[in-house]
């Protein structure tokens, strides 16, 4: 099956804050996700979780992810968490 490019975005999540995305997969589907912190930092939590509340991948402290692979079990709402709950050093 050929891949099809579902996003492929620039977030900028400030500190202490948080970016939440909602994309709609059927069964069958597989999710291929990366993405990097184009500032080499690290961001507090990345997560996937199938709604309602089931994780599927997380990983914390993190600035990057390469092809994460994700089967998709039954049709449904996958939820995209980057949070960035770390203090900004310095002032």
């Amino acid at each position: 099956m050929p891949l099809i490019t579902v996003a492929d975005l620039t977030l900028k999540i400030p500190a202490k804050g948080e970016e939440i995305l909602y994309y709609g997969f059927a069964q069958g589907d597989e999710i291929l996700f990366s993405f990097r912190e184009e500032e080499v930092r690290e961001l507090t939590e990345v997560a996937v979780e199938e709604y309602p509340g089931n994780t599927r991948f997380a990983d914390y402290k993190t600035a990057g992810v390469k092809n994460k692979s994700i089967q998709v079990t039954k049709k449904g709402v996958y939820v995209f968490r980057f949070n960035n709950k770390m203090l900004l050093k310095g002032r």
